[in-house]
């Protein structure tokens, strides 16, 4: 498959937020996942010693694949890029670039080694051998044109409160599934059973490969193209959304019918300037903070519902939250 490489390098008086603004529109024209480099970035022990030099410049690339919406797509992104300089003072420069899925792949394996997240997770990318410890979990993937290796704090930190706050038995629901490493690692920490949705029918695809490579029974999970919660069914213990600020607004009117009573929202991909928005939405919305990561620009929460909740009987006793800094 042919995929056209759109970069976006920008200046703007708040580059964070620009940012958001600008990952937003590939959001909007249906290609959420999305690289995003800064000056700031430091090279993860996930890259070993052929780490990519760090970037010189703050720039958004997104990946379109060239069919038939391909120039709607184009169009679209160009007006939002100039409404955005008009409104926002956001300077952008696009350049574009054809490339075969071939080429893609190859051209960041080479620098993707196998590496550890929280105590017990280790994810092995499928071309990598690895002698595990005894301890270890080994999540193997092979993420093609979707999101999620885990080197993103954002994949990261959902990680370690899956560890924390997954119990087995437990019935997992991950909106916006990416390349299925989220229910990977919920099928290796004892979940009942794992459904997974992505707007991406690539992503839905690599996912389902991603499981079938890790061995887990073809009747444990679900995965399925849609929009949210649109097309769920029934009720999760734990629910995690791995995306972006804003969709995650429009996310937690929806969680309520499909969250079960006493269960655990996981929300990641929000950035440290839209933690107050967010948890204003929380509060509004009816969930308590029971734990939040912070790393780098970006902040994950694990939520539960409170007892006014349509459907949250007997919720547990409220408990401070806990709050880590990386």
């Amino acid at each position: 498959m042919k995929w056209m490489e759109i970069r976006i390098v920008y200046e703007a008086p708040d580059p964070h937020t620009a940012m958001d603004l600008i990952s937003d529109i590939f959001t909007d024209i249906g290609r959420p996942g999305v690289v995003q480099e800064t000056p700031e970035d430091e090279p993860g022990t996930d890259w070993a010693g052929d780490a990519p030099p760090r970037s010189r410049e703050r720039a958004v690339i997104g990946y379109l694949p060239e069919n038939d919406q391909l120039s709607n797509a184009v169009s679209i992104l160009s007006e939002k890029l100039a409404f955005l300089e008009k409104t926002c003072n956001i300077r952008s420069q696009v350049t574009r670039r054809r490339m075969d899925e071939e080429d893609w792949a190859e051209s960041w394996k080479s620098h993707f080694h196998p590496f550890r997240i929280g105590e017990r997770m280790v994810v092995k990318p499928s071309w990598h051998s690895y002698d595990p410890l005894p301890h270890d979990l080994i999540l193997e993937i092979d993420p093609g044109m979707a999101f999620g290796t885990g080197t993103h704090a954002t994949t990261a930190m959902c990680i370690r409160l899956l560890e924390k706050h997954l119990r087995a038995g437990d019935r997992f629901l991950d909106i916006g599934c990416g390349s299925g490493i989220l229910m990977l690692a919920a099928d290796k920490l004892g979940a009942a059973d794992m459904t997974g949705v992505d707007t991406d029918p690539v992503a839905v695809s690599v996912a389902a490969e991603n499981m079938t490579r890790n061995r887990i029974d073809r009747e444990k999970f679900h995965i399925f193209s849609g929009d949210l919660t649109t097309g769920v069914t029934g009720r999760f213990d734990l629910v995690c959304a791995n995306i972006r600020t804003r969709i995650i607004c429009d996310l937690l009117g929806l969680i309520p019918p499909v969250l079960a009573p006493g269960g655990i929202l996981i929300c990641s991909g929000i950035s440290t300037r839209g933690r107050d928005e967010i948890l204003a939405q929380m509060r509004v919305h009816g969930f308590e903070i029971i734990d939040e990561l912070i790393e780098t620009d970006w902040v994950a929460l694990a939520v539960r519902a409170t007892s006014h909740i349509k459907g949250t009987e007997n919720p547990p006793s409220a408990q401070p939250p806990k709050k880590t800094v990386t």
